[in-house]
């Protein structure tokens, strides 16, 4: 993500993420998330950021998911699902169009 010029501020535990995201006056442009993780899954953390923030653009991640899943992180509030493996191009393309579309004309 960074070979794109992006900053990128990693989070080990979603809660921690959660604390930064709502005490943060700067907010992320994209958060990009695994729909496996302890403690949190990626629908779970989905659904606590959209009781907040309904704008953010959400990127779930997963190496194991099916339609169904796929379609219920959609429903959750997840922007777009990117499964894994992912090619570095496709994912920097995806992080483009994302940010472009939150960015005013």
């Amino acid at each position: 993500i960074e070979s794109f010029n992006y900053q990128v501020e990693p989070f080990a535990d979603p809660r921690d993420l959660l604390t930064a995201f709502t005490n943060n006056e700067q907010k992320p442009r994209v958060i990009i998330t695994d729909l496996s993780m302890p403690i949190m899954d990626g629908i779970e953390l989905t659904k606590v950021i959209r009781e907040t923030d309904r704008d953010v653009p959400i990127i779930c991640c997963t190496g194991f998911g099916s339609d169904d899943l796929e379609r219920e992180a959609i429903e959750t509030g997840v922007t777009a699902f990117a499964r894994k493996p992912l090619r570095v191009e496709d994912f920097g393309q995806l992080l483009k169009d994302l940010i472009v579309q939150k960015l005013p004309l």
